[in-house]
């Protein structure tokens, strides 16, 4: 039945969709979220003669750190050969990449010292950062503008969390549903932007 009305097609019964007086809705939010921010710090990327800025993002989740392959290619770093398997964890769907680990020396842009880590590359990590309002944000957390690097545009290195899970660590503020954390690379902000009432 439909609306007190019994369909007249022959198909089974699941080809309809639920009655909407048997749905219920509990805890809706009634703050829409117009923007997620991704835990990304702007940080100098490569080795003693040739390095650039690059966005690094902070990966809880992964088990594999990457490194975009053009990147690697344009600071000439040196790879060893290898063949990975990668799996999205989502739909367990495994992809075979011939490609190369790198070891990508990694600096805060307020210090000098250097960190190196392992990745592999990639050809592209994820979809281009936005442009993110750091004046407004730093106001909240009471934090220096100056003090936040964050670019926009490619994701360039994604650390992962169980070999470099110092790196992830810090001072932790909270303002709404943002978070703050001074991590060994600098001030790193991630959570999601408010936008409208719903």
């Amino acid at each position: 039945m439909m609306n007190g009305t019994q369909c007249k097609l022959f198909h089974h019964q699941l080809l309809h969709p639920t009655s909407a007086s048997n749905i219920s809705l509990v805890g809706v939010a009634s703050v829409s979220y117009k923007e997620a921010v991704l835990p990304v710090v702007l940080v100098d990327i490569g080795n003693h003669d040739n390095h650039q800025l690059g966005n690094l993002l902070f990966d809880s989740g992964a088990q594999i750190s990457l490194v975009r392959m053009s990147l690697a290619e344009n600071l000439k770093l040196n790879g060893k050969e290898v063949v990975t398997t990668i799996t999205n964890k989502v739909g367990g769907e495994e992809e075979e990449l011939r490609t190369k680990i790198y070891q990508v020396r990694i600096r805060p842009l307020n210090k000098s010292q250097f960190h190196t880590v392992l990745a592999v590359g990639i050809p592209c990590i994820c979809e281009e950062l936005a442009v993110v309002n750091l004046t407004s944000i730093a106001q909240n957390f009471k934090i220096h503008p100056v003090s936040l690097y964050r670019g926009s545009g490619s994701v360039d290195l994604l650390l992962r969390i169980d070999l470099y899970a110092k790196m992830h660590c810090g001072q932790t503020i909270e303002a709404g549903n943002l978070v703050a954390r001074q991590s060994p690379l600098g001030w790193v902000i991630f959570g999601a932007i408010p936008g409208e009432p719903m």
